[in-house]
């Protein structure tokens, strides 16, 4: 049977091990451009607040990132009184 070597490390091999430095900044992520939902009749942003929630647990693919719940939710617009449903991805790690 083969004898097992083991070894301490050394101050000089953990500062040149790979990874992070200690004390680095985190990434600097670019801000999602979000518009506000409009309404398909009048183009109105303005809505009721949101009633009729379904959630459900699917998973999948969007614009290249990865998501694991739909929400549909149903509000009215005070401008013309249209009905609208609206779709939220929950992206994952977000």
């Amino acid at each position: 049977m083969a004898k097992r070597v083991t070894t301490t490390a050394t101050a000089a091999a953990v500062d040149s091990a790979a990874g992070r430095p200690p004390g680095s900044q985190n990434r600097e992520y670019v801000p999602l451009k979000v518009l506000p939902p409009a309404c398909p009749r009048c183009e109105g942003t303005a809505f009721t607040p949101r009633e009729q929630t379904v959630t459900r647990d699917i998973s999948g693919e969007i614009d290249g990132r990865v998501y694991n719940r739909i929400v549909w939710a149903k509000a009215c617009c005070e401008g013309c009184g249209q009905w609208v449903t609206f779709r939220e991805y929950h992206l994952v790690g977000s």
